[in-house]
This record gives C-alpha cells, structure tokens and sequence, in this order.
C-alpha cells in the first residue's frame, strides 16, 4: 500500500482476486483439473481471509460469514474431489504391490466420479451476482477506512490469531488439537499474506518465511492424515476380496504414514513454540 490510502487499494485488491476467482471458476467449469481446483481454493481462501480481517477491523459494519457463504458448497466440495486426488497422486508414488496399489486407485476414481456430481451441482446453481453485491460493500466499507487503522488493527487481528496458536499447542497433543490450530493458522496466514502483499513493512520477511515453513509441516502432517483414513477405510470396506498380501502391504503405508505423522506433528509443535513469534515484524 505504501502512501497508498486503504480506500483505494482494498477494493482493487479485493476485484483482482474477484477477477482471479472467476477465471479459475471457468476454468473447471471446463474439466475438474487438480491444479484449477487447487487455484480456486486459494482463491477463496484469500476472499474469506479479506473479509475477515474487515469484520476484526470494523464489527458490526460487515459479517464475513455472511458475505463468505455463497463460496461455502463450492469451496467444501472442491475440496473433498481435491484430497482424493492428492491422494491418487501419493499412493502412485507409493511402493507396495501394483495390485493392491491398482484396486485402492479404483476405489479412489470411483469415489471421484461420485463426488464429481456435488462439484458440478455447486457450479450450476452458484450466483455470480453475490461477487457484485459483495464488492460494493467493500467498497463502501473501505471508502470510511482510515488508512492507519488498517494497518494498525490488521497487525493486531494476525497478533491475536498468534496467541490463540500458541495457546492450543501448549494443550495435551491430539490429531483434534492439530487440526484446530490447523484451522486458526490458515486464518493467520492468509491474512499474514494479505497484509504483506499490501506493505512487505507491515509483517517482515521473518515472519512470513516461519509461516510458510509451519504450513508446509502441518499441510504435509494433513495430506497424512487424510490418506490414512482413506487407505484404513478401503482395507475395511475391501478387504474380504483381497489377497492377505495386498492387505498387509496397504496395513505397512497406512503404518509408515503414522510414524510420518507422528515425527511431524512434534516437528510443527516446535515451531509453532519456537518460531511463531508475536513481535511479527
């Protein structure tokens, strides 16, 4: 932002990622690509971070969750397709009998193709005209907006966000506590994000590099998480029709992702104690 007022960026900020959003949408609209689901996400994830951080900043002029909820299904069932086909991608990688490895990909394309459906269902029926109404209260909000408050209370929403991480980790490690302070961080660094695509000055490079790596160790620990279900599932489902060598050869991934995740989780809990600092500049 620089010199630049936050009535003026905020809006040209928040179309940018209108435009980027509706590019992506189009985009699957012309085939369920991993990477345009991937981007549509993201480009969610950075419109819901936009209006939260508006809310923290001025309560009562503007709900997030109103103004979020048109993106809900889309977002949720973007993202149920998208994690099996992370996991499709990982267990191609994998090394265990090509048996097995083929029957669990079966599984995992016939639960695509099913779920397809509520993806193509969100596409259809969502309202593009939500994108305009939501930027004219952008707009309008912003146009009130001191710039200084901006700045001022944007620090103070990540810094509260920080606390909040920190104190979810001093609690009893469990995969529900991982996955709260998963949910909080995601809120912190896409605002983090946002404020430093704004002003670099207003975060610091330090701290966005500790976000990043944090996330990288937490998104790895939930691709994890979410693949271990889903092999356990398919053993449990398929498992009368397979032969005992598959089954303990899928048993062995589904054990080696464990001890991943465990190694993971105490690497990401040390981070966030030793490297999410609250001074984020």
């Amino acid at each position: 932002m620089g010199t630049e007022k936050a009535g003026a960026y905020i809006p040209r900020y928040h179309r940018a990622i209108l435009k980027s959003f509706r590019e992506d949408f189009n985009k699957i609209s012309a085939g369920f690509r991993e990477d345009n689901i991937h981007r549509l996400r993201l480009d969610i994830k950075k419109i819901r971070a936009l209006y939260k951080l508006l809310e923290s900043i001025s309560p009562g002029r503007f709900d997030a969750g109103i103004k979020a909820l048109c993106f809900e299904g889309l977002f949720s069932n973007a993202g149920n397709v998208r994690e099996l086909q992370v996991n499709k991608a990982r267990v191609k990688a994998m090394k265990f009998p090509s048996s097995a490895k083929q029957a669990y990909i079966h599984s995992i394309n016939c639960e695509i193709r099913e779920l397809y459906s509520s993806l193509e269902s969100s596409l259809l029926y969502f309202d593009p005209s939500y994108l305009n109404r939501n930027d004219i209260s952008v707009m309008a909000l912003s146009e009130t907006l001191p710039t200084d408050k901006f700045k001022s209370e944007g620090r103070k929403f990540i810094k509260n966000c920080c606390r909040k991480i920190r104190k979810l980790n001093t609690k009893k490690a469990s995969d529900a506590t991982l996955h709260k302070i998963r949910k909080q961080l995601k809120e912190m660094v896409a605002a983090a994000k946002l404020m430093y695509s704004i002003n670099p000055d207003l975060v610091g490079k330090k701290f966005i590099k500790e976000i990043k790596e944090i996330e990288e160790t937490i998104g790895i620990w939930h691709d994890n998480t979410v693949l271990i279900e889903s092999m356990d599932d398919f053993v449990k489902a398929s498992g009368k029709d397979m032969r005992a060598s598959d089954i303990l050869a899928i048993e062995k991934a589904i054990n080696r992702s464990k001890n991943q995740n465990n190694k993971l989780a105490r690497k990401f809990r040390c981070q966030v104690k030793d490297s999410l600092s609250l001074d984020i500049k």
